[in-house]
């Protein structure tokens, strides 16, 4: 059986992330570096992007952000998969 254990402070790779209430957060690969990165929706429709450097999460902002200008309304729920069956990540 898997166990947790709870990171906090420096030793939780994602601390100090604080995009509001009703976060809805989703790893995928998206940079083919082989490490997951974070893509966090928010209550206001918008979508953050966290870039894995060797387990150190950056937030990528304007142009390096891919949903950068993309406002669903509300409650961003960001998901991947392979959709058109392609070998890459597709977002919806």
């Amino acid at each position: 059986m898997a166990t947790f254990q709870e990171k906090t402070g420096a030793d939780n790779p994602l601390n100090g992330v604080d995009v509001g209430n009703n976060s809805a957060p989703v790893l995928a690969d998206v940079d083919g570096d082989g490490d997951l990165d974070a893509f966090i929706g928010n209550i206001n429709g918008n979508i953050k992007y966290f870039q894995n450097n060797n387990g150190s999460f950056t937030e990528q902002i304007g142009a390096a952000n891919p949903f950068n200008g993309v406002d669903v309304g509300q409650l961003a729920s960001p998901r991947f998969a392979d959709v058109d069956k392609d070998g890459d990540l597709d977002a919806f």
